[in-house]
């Protein structure tokens, strides 16, 4: 979305942003300064991250972040999160202690959340942000410039993979407000794994209601009913829909590959799905698609499934390859597989170069198994990419102290404060290494500010606890 806020010249717009995850994280100083420097679309859109598993090196943002820089271009000012209902949005200690834990979070910015008429507004790295439902769309007071974003993700609920709601629901909504004649963009986050494959069509489907294309709509509409029909069991039934669906729009690719999934025989659901693709690339299989949708919709697995993606790496050009066995890796990493893990991260990183989040929990399989020497080479390589940079001060903190060398300790703990100040732990671990050091005037210091920290979370769960 980046790049078409840039062409599009927006200044401090309202973004009313629907999205099963919020894409709001901190970016180094030297990642957004090469945004600033920026004099073209083009040179905005090289910057991204062509996938999320990319290293930072001389990328400045990604799917994962693209808010941050946003916000820092002056291209946004205010940010409506519209979540799904299975994305919990309200007061827990596990949601607010990964708050507290991320990069450039002040102290004033969490104290800065609090209800108001059943939604939360508050100000986020910079960013003043609220968090509410579509059916409160209509009781804001929004600008009449404002843009609206969208990611397919949101309509599906995850664990599960099953559409919550007929986005035509959502849209009719989005259609009532100021913004309504305005642009809309559309991210469908498959190639990336958050959205499954059969609910691509969705992005479609938004498209066609916003722009009216009544005929188009229709199509899709009936495309939701009928993989609605096949998740519930009426698998002959929606197939022989499907197949009238697909002679009717024989160049719909969604539409063959649902007739593929709505087919007992194998060969005939081959048959559909080499139609989708051959129609759209979009359909094609991928190992990488397939590696990166089981972490990040948390799909059950097995060593042995893993194992067969594994091989089926082995045929792919060596870029996506590389991205292929960073995935695998992670989940080699869930499985507490630790010499796979390391055979991963050496494919990986031959292509790609080092590997920051799986160099992370690599160190932590390696801490685990008492191999804390081993750990420190990761825990390094981790400290090169924004978004781990943190936890592995925090782990290399903890490695330095138990071998004794406090003053090490100490600089990695202070850069993991500076990084994170509303992280709890790590100011915790330096009053005691301040003590142990003998200094006791910072030990108090940090005693104060540990203090004043729980005493905010405190503050902030009698706001936002009670509905």
């Amino acid at each position: 979305m980046l790049p078409h806020w840039w062409r599009e010249g927006a200044r401090a717009r309202t973004v009313v942003y629907l999205d099963a995850h919020l894409d709001l994280q901190h970016v180094n100083p030297d990642r957004i300064r090469r945004l600033e420097q920026c004099t073209s679309v083009e040179q905005v859109a090289a910057l991204e991250k062509p996938h999320d598993l990319c290293p930072d090196g001389e990328y400045s943002y990604s799917l994962e972040n693209f808010l941050y820089p946003a916000s820092r271009l002056g291209l946004i000012g205010r940010l409506i999160w519209v979540a799904p209902p299975h994305v919990r949005t309200g007061y827990s200690d596990r949601a607010v202690g990964q708050l507290r834990q991320m990069d450039g979070v002040l102290p004033e910015e969490l104290a800065s959340f609090r209800r108001v008429d059943g939604r939360i507004e508050g100000r986020l790295l910079g960013l003043d942000i609220t968090l509410c439902d579509f059916r409160q769309l209509e009781r804001l007071a929004l600008p009449a410039d404002c843009a609206i974003d969208i990611d397919v993700d949101y309509f599906v609920k995850v664990p599960g993979d099953e559409p919550w709601i007929d986005p035509r629901e959502v849209l009719d909504v989005l259609r009532r407000l100021p913004c309504a004649d305005g642009q809309m963009t559309i991210s469908r986050s498959v190639g990336s794994g958050f959205t499954p494959l059969r609910h691509r069509f969705l992005g479609d489907y938004l498209a066609a209601l916003w722009e009216q294309r009544t005929d188009d709509a229709e199509h899709y509409a009936r495309l939701f009913e009928l993989d609605r029909r096949l998740r519930a069991g009426e698998r002959e039934a929606a197939a022989q829909e499907l197949g009238a669906e697909a002679a009717r729009r024989p160049n719909c690719a969604a539409g063959w590959f649902l007739l593929g999934l709505a087919q007992a025989d194998p060969a005939e659901a081959e048959r559909c799905r080499s139609r989708a693709a051959q129609i759209s690339a979009a359909y094609a299989p991928s190992v990488l698609r397939a590696a990166c949708g089981i972490r990040n919709r948390r799909l059950a697995t097995d060593r042995a499934h893993v194992m067969q993606l594994g091989r089926e790496l082995r045929n792919l050009a060596p870029a996506e390859q590389g991205l292929g066995y960073a995935a695998l890796g992670l989940l080699c990493c869930a499985f507490g597989d630790l010499k796979s893990a390391l055979d991963c991260y050496r494919s990986a990183s031959a292509t790609l170069g080092a590997q920051s989040q799986l160099a992370l929990e690599i160190a932590r399989l390696l801490l685990a198994a008492g191999r804390a020497d081993e750990a420190i080479e990761f825990l390094t390589i981790a400290t090169d990419d924004d978004k781990d940079r943190s936890a592995a001060y925090g782990y290399l903190a903890f490695i330095l102290r138990q071998g004794g060398q406090l003053e090490r300790a100490r600089s990695q703990l202070e850069q993991a404060h500076r990084a994170a100040p509303c992280w709890d732990e790590p100011l915790k671990v330096l009053a005691q290494i301040y003590r142990e050091l003998g200094e006791q005037a910072l030990a108090q210091e940090c005693a104060g500010r540990l203090a004043a920290l729980q005493a905010q979370q405190e503050a902030l769960r009698r706001r936002l606890a009670s509905l």
